[in-house]
């Protein structure tokens, strides 16, 4: 699917988060959106993928060459963040099925296929709640990278994971994030080290945000 953005900006009460922000991003694509703490990374994550609203600007979402309605992106996306909470009082299985049901994961896998991916096959049967938060961002992660998507959203992917997390993360955006638009938002050079474009969004006089390839 591609994206394209033109003189975006948010804003909360009086005070704009980020504003006239234009850029296109085309499938295949990977991108980085950096920023300084509070430059609207998260936020406008969330407007690209059509959960919230932008207070100005327009967005336009084309799909194999037919725009897309706002109210209908859910079903060409996939997000991974640490702020996006989980069913706690699901078992792990229970949670991939419940999923599987609202979003189909990629052909020729299935949720056992899912928890083999993850490693996590020792806690299939156990709740969510009793994860680590490390396990619970890496299943987080599974639930976008394993789903039938076109678009790729990574928030902050490797927060609470370990060196064997971070490897994992790395793995399966490689193998998994082929042939998708990939949009890394983080600050973080190894979050971002395959992205071979970047939106730089903030400032001291919240300007234009810049866009680099």
């Amino acid at each position: 699917m591609k994206i394209e953005v033109k003189g975006l900006g948010k804003r909360y009460r009086r005070s704009w988060i980020f504003r006239d922000l234009e850029a296109t991003f085309m499938p295949g694509e990977r991108w980085a959106i950096t920023g300084p703490n509070g430059s609207g990374k998260s936020t406008l994550v969330k407007i690209l993928a059509g959960s919230l609203r932008p207070t100005q600007g327009h967005i336009d979402w084309v799909f194999e060459g037919k725009s897309v309605a706002p109210q209908q992106v859910f079903q060409h996306i996939s997000l991974a963040a640490p702020y996006l909470e989980l069913i706690e009082p699901f078992s792990l299985t229970e949670l991939l099925q419940f999923h599987a049901e609202l979003k189909p994961f990629k052909k020729g896998l299935n949720y056992q296929g899912v928890i083999e991916l993850c490693g996590l096959q020792r806690h299939a049967d156990k709740p969510i709640r009793d994860f680590s938060s490390g396990m619970m961002q890496r299943v987080r992660l599974a639930t976008a990278f394993f789903s039938e998507s076109s678009v790729l959203f990574l928030d902050e992917p490797t927060t609470n994971l370990d060196a064997s997390g971070k490897a994992w993360f790395d793995q399966m955006l490689e193998q998994f994030g082929r042939d998708r638009l990939v949009i890394i938002a983080s600050n973080l050079p190894e979050e971002v080290r395959y992205c071979t474009h970047k939106l730089e969004i903030g400032s001291e006089s919240n300007s234009r945000s810049r866009l680099k390839s």
